[in-house]
């Protein structure tokens, strides 16, 4: 079963100049109960030497010992799907980003394609359906435990992401 994170409607946690990571759980990590509810979790993309993907139809794929993280900005109506695998002691080898407009876009396809059936997704989406829409097409690519579905706040044009620990949140 898909795990899901969602902001929490209440929230009033704003990252201040992202020096920390506020994620509870890893990639890999299963929370018991699978629902979560809480604060805004934010990336830390210090130091800038990060991959970064711009704009929807977008998506790179990175050796973690070169880039210590990869995420996008500007996810108004877009949503961002992350992987990771290949982990080695507490950190993982490769990562992939991609930015997706809609997951009716013939790019969703293609990025859900770049995931091996190894590794571990989040897709971090705004308000709306997509994200069961997207648990459901990434079960047939990886097992639904390893599927995280962040389901962020409508608040404009924020970013989000994934670092070689397995660390999932906005920028």
């Amino acid at each position: 079963m898909a795990k899901t994170y969602t902001v929490a409607a209440n929230s009033t946690f704003q990252p201040g100049g992202m020096s920390g990571h506020r994620a509870a759980w890893l990639i890999d990590a299963v929370p018991n109960p699978l629902a979560q509810t809480g604060p805004k979790l934010t990336l830390n993309t210090q130091p800038p030497n990060g991959a970064v993907v711009v704009g929807a139809g977008n998506g790179a794929a990175v050796n973690f010992a070169n880039n210590p993280h990869i995420h996008t900005h500007g996810l108004l109506q877009c949503f961002a799907i992350c992987a990771a695998w290949n982990k080695v002691g507490d950190t993982f080898t490769n990562g992939y980003l991609a930015h997706v407009s809609a997951p009716q876009h013939p790019f969703c396809n293609a990025a859900v394609g770049q995931i091996p059936a190894h590794a571990f997704v989040v897709v971090g989406i705004g308000q709306g359906a997509w994200g069961g829409v997207m648990a459901n097409r990434l079960a047939n690519v990886v097992p639904a435990n390893n599927i995280w579905i962040y389901t962020r706040a409508q608040n404009g044009h924020v970013g989000f992401g994934i670092d070689r620990y397995g660390r999932f949140g906005e920028t």
